[in-house]
């Protein structure tokens, strides 16, 4: 019911920018100029809280949930480290049939850190503010 209610919204939002970059006077289309990331800036008293748990926890929970560090569910005692993978590829291990976690981690590992570096960069204090925090952040494990 919600996927279908967001689904529904997102369809007439596109449609209605379509209609709205046409020129109803000549029927010819107008360029729509989205802005960078850098140019955009979130300071409101909703999102902003938000965005600041993304960058300082959640941010830090993907990547520790990536190197193995959490609770697994009751009954297993598999923790996977994702990022084992590339350190194999690294010493030169090739063809050796080992693998932590799914065929498909890999990629999940590139997009989340394509991911997060987006986020980051596009805050003020950026990638700095989040390095020294995520250091700090471990030191404290």
């Amino acid at each position: 019911m919600k996927t279908t209610k967001h689904l529904s919204v997102a369809a007439v939002l596109t449609v209605l920018m379509q209609m709205g970059c046409q020129s109803h006077t000549d029927n010819t289309r107008q360029t729509l100029h989205l802005p960078e990331l850098n140019e955009v800036r979130i300071e409101d008293a909703f999102w902003s809280p938000k965005l600041d748990i993304w960058r300082k926890i959640t941010t830090n929970d993907v990547l520790n949930k990536f190197e193995g560090k959490y609770t697994p569910f009751p009954g297993s005692t598999d923790t996977r480290n994702a990022f084992r993978n590339f350190d194999r590829v690294a010493e030169g291990q090739r063809d050796i049939k080992q693998h932590d976690g799914p065929e498909w981690y890999d990629g999940l590992v590139y997009e989340s850190i394509r991911g997060i570096a987006d986020f980051l960069a596009s805050s003020v204090t950026g990638m700095h503010g989040q390095m020294s925090e995520r250091r700090n952040y471990n030191a404290d494990k």
